[in-house]
């Protein structure tokens, strides 16, 4: 990276750190210096709670289609582990979006056991 560069870093968001998290078949790795600001730090510390929680979901699941009118199947990934089933929404967009009674903001994530 460029030391002298004062350029304000590009964020990331819960929603893009999420679903990395659930496509990834070892882990994540973020290195460039340029996205670790404190707003992508709180987004890993939220990620990194729900990957607790969800760990053997995420790791060993299968991954299921599933469909959501108004959200693109980008932002939605179920995933069944020893018989239960999870909805990891991932809004990515720039807007709040509605699921069920829930607003998720852009950029915000929502877990949902099935």
């Amino acid at each position: 990276y460029d030391e002298t560069s004062r350029a304000y870093p590009r964020q990331f968001t819960a929603a893009w750190l999420l679903r990395r998290a659930v496509d990834s078949t070892g882990g994540i790795l973020l290195y460039q210096y340029t996205i670790l600001d404190g707003y992508s730090l709180s987004a890993c510390a939220k990620v990194s709670q729900i990957m607790e929680k969800y760990e053997n979901f995420i790791r060993s699941g299968k991954r299921l289609k599933h469909s959501i009118s108004g959200w693109p199947a980008t932002d939605i990934q179920v995933i069944e582990y020893n018989g239960r089933k999870v909805l990891f929404l991932m809004n990515q967009s720039d807007n709040a979006r509605q699921y069920r009674s829930q607003k998720i903001p852009a950029g915000g994530v929502l877990i949902d056991r099935l």
